[in-house]
């Protein structure tokens, strides 16, 4: 007997493409796994910086709620900002929303 399975939403497909698609000339996107030796691995965090114009990139990131104060954010932004150097990205901007205590 086959199981059924259930399909993505349209909107989730999207977010996740979004999240996923790596345009190497213009973004760069840090992903924080669980362990990699498991069968399913989940995805803790996202950092990405989307170069905007020269020198300046838009960044984004994104932590698992569960895990919000444990420093993940601060460990891939300190990576994310490494990369952004490397790449002579020096301004990066963000915007945060006010409900966004962490």
């Amino acid at each position: 007997m086959r199981s059924k399975r259930s399909h993505p939403s349209a909107s989730w497909v999207w977010v996740t493409c979004t999240l996923i698609r790596i345009d190497p000339e213009r973004r760069i996107t840090l992903i924080a796994s669980s362990a990699a030796n498991t069968s399913h691995p989940e995805i803790l965090g996202v950092a990405r910086a989307d170069a905007s114009t020269e020198g300046t990139a838009e960044l984004g990131l994104l932590v698992r709620s569960d895990l919000k104060g444990k420093g993940l954010g601060s460990l891939l932004l300190d990576r994310l900002i490494a990369r952004c150097r490397s790449r002579d990205l020096r301004v990066l901007v963000a915007d945060a929303l006010q409900e966004n205590t962490a």
